[in-house]
């Protein structure tokens, strides 16, 4: 079976410890809003019409708006990313245009 090879754009400059890389058999929710990065949120596809995308997409468009406010420059990266996980080490890690949750934190009604 041939692998797959996915060739990336050069990065900026970061510190090896702010990056991520995840895979796996996952779905997504997608929010594309003038101004903001692109935005997605990926969860196992078994569990991702239990995320609460709209209220995610929200809070996070929303957290965005009031850092640049307040810091004066707009968010610096090219896309941001949210991936809920199973079993991972701690609740959550930010990570430059990725954060990834442990989905036992994903509230499901």
């Amino acid at each position: 079976m041939p692998g797959r090879v996915h060739l990336f754009r050069q990065s900026d400059a970061i510190a090896t410890y702010l990056y991520a890389i995840v895979a796996g058999k996952y779905g997504y929710h997608e929010s594309t809003v003038e101004d903001m990065p692109p935005m997605r949120i990926y969860a196992r596809k078994s569990i991702l019409a239990d995320v609460d995308k709209e209220m995610m997409f929200r809070l996070t468009i929303s957290g965005i708006r009031f850092y640049t406010e307040f810091f004066g420059p707009s968010y610096p990266f090219r896309k941001y990313d949210m991936i809920f996980t199973p079993e991972h080490n701690c609740g959550a890690m930010e990570n430059v245009g990725c954060v990834t949750f442990n989905e036992k934190y994903m509230y499901r009604g």
